[in-house]
């Protein structure tokens, strides 16, 4: 098994904290994958979920798991009660810590780990679940430390406005028959409010980043069977490219993990894509 250590570190004079997990048998300059929990998630938590440490080492990839906040600091996570979040501009940034700047921690944790030279600034990539897709999304767009390339999962593009035309390869994942994020966009009830919150469709995203990236240049479909659609943008001026991945009866679940949240809220699990192999395969080719 690989090894794990807790980083700690402070950022707007907040204690803010991160798992670090280094693969089995490892050797330095590895590539990193920094995964982002979703509302009311934690960094074991998607660990286990994702099912991420035994695809890591397998492959020889590090694992960076930063934790979001809550609004009670001195208690413990919980999913419903006290959840920990990510500030990405949505309305889950109300029940973390009040005005803290996300984008400044993920930066302060890649100079950390920079420094500690067990990999590299081109070899470093981004992928979060739901809350953390949109954190995912919103430090790419405002991020000092851009990473290589990032993978949202079950998430929206919280519409920052990125200073200049983005060149981040991105491989987007959704499922359509997701209830927390519908796929047409639509009002959902919130399970930790229990108040009405209304989401904007799939489409209204990935129009918003192929925008960010430059503009479709070119694109084309790879593939739609079995309930999955993949189809492949290149987009700006240097053709970054910009792959989604939509699958049919996919909840708001990790596709290809362990599929435990609750199917009540969350809908139905599938493993008809493996999340992992598929993010590797495009972000580390």
């Amino acid at each position: 098994m690989g090894q794990s250590q807790r980083i700690e570190l402070t950022s707007g004079n907040m204690r803010r904290y991160a798992l670090l997990r280094k693969p089995r048998n490892f050797q330095k300059l590895h590539p990193m994958l920094i995964i982002l929990h979703g509302a009311g998630g934690t960094a074991s938590w998607t660990l286990d979920e994702t099912e991420l440490d035994k695809f890591a080492d397998e492959r020889g990839i590090i694992l960076l798991l930063p934790e979001g906040t809550r609004e009670d600091m001195t208690r413990g996570p919980g999913f419903l009660q006290n959840p920990q979040v990510w500030n990405d501009g949505s309305p889950r940034a109300s029940m973390g810590q009040q005005g803290v700047n996300d984008v400044e921690f993920l930066d302060h944790l890649i100079e950390h780990i920079t420094s500690l030279k067990i990999t590299s600034p081109g070899k470093i990539f981004m992928t979060g679940f739901s809350n953390g897709a949109g954190m995912t999304f919103r430090h790419a767009c405002e991020g000092k430390h851009k990473v290589k390339g990032i993978a949202p999962v079950s998430g929206l593009f919280p519409k920052c406005q990125p200073s200049s035309k983005l060149e981040i390869p991105t491989i987007y994942i959704m499922g359509r028959s997701d209830p927390l994020m519908p796929f047409e966009g639509g009002d959902i009830i919130s399970p930790w409010t229990k108040l009405p919150e209304t989401r904007p469709s799939v489409s209204s995203t990935i129009e918003s980043w192929q925008n960010a990236l430059g503009g479709v240049k070119t694109s084309f479909e790879v593939t739609n069977q079995n309930g999955v659609h993949i189809i492949d943008r290149k987009c700006g001026e240097n053709s970054t490219p910009f792959r989604t991945i939509t699958v049919d009866d996919l909840g708001h679940h990790w596709p290809g993990g362990k599929g435990s949240l609750n199917k009540r809220i969350a809908g139905k699990p599938s493993d008809k894509i493996h999340a992992a192999t598929e993010i590797w395969k495009f972000l580390n080719n």
